[in-house]
């Protein structure tokens, strides 16, 4: 009996040391994540409000971290907020806690694109960045059909970029600001496929469990509103395929992201490495999305003509079928090969 008691004391106080927080700041926490991951009920049936635009909104080239949702840009289910908190409380933890994002069923992603929001520009850039992600992966995508029950419904009425993160079930929000020309803000072209890999199930790089061996976090220079956004989940189940951590990959923060005072909130720990870019898919991306939705790696070796798999997919000409909807045609767009459903956990992403 004496043993008992012993024990049950030596869990409440390794509990109470080893919290990450206190529970005045884990509940803030929680709060914060409820907060940052309302959607209105209009919004949740994928039919949109009025504008919410402030008159003032200026184009900024990191508008991602403007959008006002956890970790800038990503809107999270009930689940997946329990779980961060579990997992950002640490004694509290659970062994084998995991991530709640699905996989879209049959690696297939139905989208909708609310055209009145858009210029004929801008829906190029966003189905630029689909083919981007169809090309380099097994993953389809298909425009919305009448009756279809799941889609990403891609809009433009709300300030910032912002994505659920990963397969929701029924009618979900991925929101590029319509006042972005395309070059600026929501519409460089890394921003529209950082947001569709949001829409997959990836989260952020720099939130890797084993980042802090890649990156130094500048505390003191993060505006204190946004120190939640740079948390990592030490015991989140996540894998990164054997791929590694990424410096290039398009989901990675930039070197002054949520700065307070202009300087570096993140800084490489190796020298010279650039972080944040918003061109496009890195080599790593692009393999952790095949081993994610497909049967493995891309061959990224030099082709004969010199050039890698990589660049040679994207020379390929894409026969795209057309689709009316909305007064605009839309696009099918073929992805290079099927393949079939995985369910190995990965980085950001679980099985079902």
């Amino acid at each position: 009996m004496g043993r008992i008691k012993l024990s049950v004391v030596l869990i409440v106080v390794c509990v109470v040391k080893c919290l990450a927080m206190t529970y005045d700041e884990l509940e803030d926490f929680a709060e914060h994540l409820k907060k940052t991951s309302q959607l209105s009920p209009t919004l949740k049936k994928g039919v949109n409000p009025d504008d919410d635009y402030d008159d003032d909104e200026e184009v900024s080239d990191h508008a991602w971290e403007e959008s006002g949702k956890f970790e800038g840009d990503l809107i999270l289910n009930e689940r997946q907020r329990r779980l961060i908190v579990e997992d950002v409380a640490e004694g509290l933890s659970r062994n084998g806690i995991t991530d709640g994002t699905k996989r879209w069923p049959n690696n297939e992603v139905t989208y909708y694109i609310q055209v009145e929001h858009f210029t004929s520009d801008q829906v190029q850039a966003i189905e630029s960045g689909i083919e981007d992600l169809a090309r380099a992966s097994c993953v389809k995508f298909r425009p919305y059909r009448k009756g279809d029950r799941d889609a990403v419904v891609i809009q433009g009425s709300r300030r910032g970029c912002f994505s659920q993160v990963g397969y929701q079930g029924g009618y979900q929000v991925l929101n590029l600001s319509g006042r972005h020309p395309v070059g600026r803000g929501c519409f460089r072209h890394g921003t529209v496929v950082h947001e569709l890999l949001h829409t997959l199930g990836f989260y952020h790089m720099q939130s890797s469990p084993d980042r802090d061996d890649y990156v130094d976090i500048i505390w003191a220079n993060i505006v204190q509103p946004a120190r939640h956004n740079f948390r990592k989940y030490n015991s989140f189940s996540v894998s990164d395929f054997g791929v590694g951590y990424d410096y290039d990959s398009v989901l990675h923060y930039s070197r002054r992201a949520f700065s307070s005072n202009g300087q570096d909130t993140i800084v490489p720990k190796q020298a010279g490495a650039q972080i944040g870019q918003r061109t496009g898919l890195s080599d790593k991306d692009t393999q952790k999305l095949n081993k994610m939705y497909c049967d493995g790696d891309v061959d990224n070796s030099p082709a004969d003509d010199g050039t890698s798999s990589k660049t040679k997919n994207k020379k390929k000409r894409v026969k795209n079928k057309p689709f009316q909807g909305q007064g605009i045609g839309y696009h099918q767009v073929k992805s290079r090969k099927s393949c079939r459903r995985r369910k190995t956990k990965v980085f950001a992403l679980v099985k079902k």
